[in-house]
């Protein structure tokens, strides 16, 4: 590395530069999987497989979206925010499904729009 520096200073300057930016593109990304990995994590479960599974589902297609929406607007790569765009249209199909399978068993919406546990359904 010394002597790449010695051959290209700006290089060098250039590349330091960019590390703080490519080091808060990681923090962002990790901290959007810890969070939805809490919410799996702290979810209280029914003892109904069904519903349990369901719940869990949903909150992990909703990290996806949020991951997803994250790389449109972030990426670079054309086929990653191609990608990207299926994903949020697939997951928010499947989250539907999610909402609609857990408002018939007693964990779904309300007359407020709200999804299960208190969460705003999938847009």
């Amino acid at each position: 590395m010394k002597s790449f520096v010695k051959a290209f200073p700006a290089a060098a300057i250039f590349l330091a530069f960019l590390a703080p930016v490519a080091h808060a593109a990681d923090k962002d990304m990790k901290a959007m999987m810890m969070k939805g990995h809490e919410k799996m994590m702290s979810m209280s479960m029914t003892g109904k497989p069904d519903v349990d599974f369901a719940m869990a589902m949903r909150e992990h297609h909703m990290g996806a979206v949020e991951m997803a929406q994250w790389q449109i607007d972030h990426g670079k790569d054309a086929k990653m925010k191609q990608m990207a765009r299926k994903i949020i249209a697939d997951q928010k199909k499947e989250i539907a499904q999610f909402d609609q399978f857990l408002a018939k068993n007693g964990h779904g919406g309300d007359a407020k729009g709200k999804g299960h546990a208190g969460h705003a359904p999938a847009k």
